[in-house]
Formats: structure tokens, C-alpha cells, sequence
């Protein structure tokens, strides 16, 4: 069985999501280069926050449908 890497969950609220896909949109656009997979990571972390985002925006908007 091969080792998997460990597993780190975070508790954020919705500006610290922003603020961090802010942070990896800045990264990519300033990457240097380097290792091609690192550039693929920084854009599946920052397609992860997005779809937090995204996520975020439809419960807000669906719950204020709901309270009408």
C-alpha cells in the first residue's frame, strides 16, 4: 500500500476564501516558473476557492430567495 499524504482540513470564513483565491490569482499571474506542475497546482487551488466562492454567493442568494 503505497503512503498517502497527510490530510490538513481548514475552518475558513468567506472573506478568508476570497482573500486567498485573490492570493493564487496574484501568484499565477507573477509565477516565475519553474517546475510546470507547481503552475497546475497553484490553478487547481485557485479553482477550488473559486467554486467556494461560487458556492458561497448561491446559498446567500438562495437563502434570501427563500426568507421572501
Amino acid at each position: 500500500m503505497e503512503d498517502l499524504p497527510p490530510i490538513i482540513t481548514f475552518d475558513f470564513e468567506i472573506q478568508d476564501v476570497r482573500l486567498v483565491h485573490k492570493a493564487m490569482t496574484v501568484l499565477k499571474e507573477r509565477w516565475a516558473g519553474g517546475d510546470p506542475r507547481e503552475q497546475e497546482h497553484i490553478d487547481v487551488l485557485k479553482n477550488a476557492f473559486y467554486r467556494a466562492i461560487l458556492e458561497y454567493t448561491y446559498q446567500e442568494v438562495d437563502h434570501d430567495v427563500q426568507d421572501e
